[in-house]
């Protein structure tokens, strides 16, 4: 029965127009990972809406119209009970619209090669054997409140970031790098100044195809000696 109410929604949502939208907050309890309901509502999500994390307050922000907020709220309340809403009627309104924001780009390059050996000798590296060549690009947005992390996935990377604006088209940008288990996060690049329109790389990871020790450095990436097969992956950040 659940899964026919779920095509029903799904049908629904399909149908309607998208008409006139506003930002709606969806709140759980601090136990619900928010990624496992943003996995759950992309059942229903259509390929243009965007979902923000306000992780100040466990919530979920997304851009709907009225009826499909109404969709999205039954769909939600099926599986997590205990569901607060917010938006453009509720008294509690905390919209990203109504806070200062940043535009911001994400691009992962990523090269690749066949084999290197690597060696470290104090802050000095030196390789040997090595071949790279550029194997993909990709591009992420986000619309981020300024004073507030968010949560960025590119492919297996996680990232959160936050985003402070110092005038004269320059952002303050602070960037953790999620690596080795679940719960350990590690600082890439932290206080950098960037400029509007201006891309910036904000630090390369050597992330190792093989099995080995290694280690974070917010200068140098991840370092490891004697690499048989890695990949180098750069990123670049872009205030719009």
């Amino acid at each position: 029965m659940r899964s026919i109410n779920g095509i029903f929604l799904v049908l629904l949502m399909l149908w309607f127009p998208k008409g006139s939208a506003a930002l709606y907050g969806f709140c759980f309890d601090n136990h619900i990972k928010l990624t496992e309901v943003h996995q759950y509502l992309s059942q229903i999500l259509l390929s243009h809406d965007q979902v923000f994390y306000r992780e100040s307050k466990h919530c979920l922000e997304i851009e709907l119209s009225d009826h499909r907020r109404e969709l999205v709220e039954k769909y939600l309340y099926a599986k997590y009970k205990n569901l607060h809403v917010y938006g453009d009627s509720t008294p509690n309104l905390m919209l990203i619209k109504e806070n200062k924001t940043c535009k911001i780009q994400l691009i992962k390059k990523a090269m690749g090669g066949p084999s290197a050996q690597e060696y470290k000798l104090g802050r000095k590296t030196k390789l040997e054997s090595s071949t790279s060549k550029e194997e993909s690009t990709s591009v992420m947005e986000m619309l981020l409140t300024q004073g507030l992390r968010g949560k960025l996935q590119m492919d297996n990377e996680e990232m959160e970031i936050n985003c402070k604006e110092l005038g004269n088209g320059k952002y303050q940008i602070e960037i953790f790098v999620k690596s080795g288990n679940e719960n350990q996060t590690s600082q890439l690049s932290s206080s950098v100044i960037v400029d509007s329109d201006s891309p910036f790389e904000i630090g390369s990871v050597v992330r190792d195809l093989k099995k080995g020790d290694q280690k974070i450095s917010l200068d140098e990436g991840y370092q490891k000696s004697n690499v048989v097969e890695k990949k180098n992956i750069n990123f670049y950040l872009l205030v719009k």
